[in-house]
């Protein structure tokens, strides 16, 4: 799925798993530049999370 930095893929992946973030690919071959790209969008569930990472961490 990524060609980037294999630790920050491991991580999107967990997220997904977690339904924290939502990941939408897009092949080369759908893409109108012939490039595979991905779209993140952090869930309602991952907006709850990170609010109370937010609130334990102060």
């Amino acid at each position: 799925m990524c060609r980037g930095e294999e630790l920050i893929c491991s991580g999107c992946r967990f997220l997904d798993i977690l339904d924290y973030i939502e990941i939408t690919t897009m092949s080369k071959e759908e893409s109108a530049s012939g490039i595979a790209s991905y779209r993140v969008r952090i869930t309602q569930d991952g907006l709850k999370a990170a609010d109370i990472l937010k609130r334990e961490l102060v």
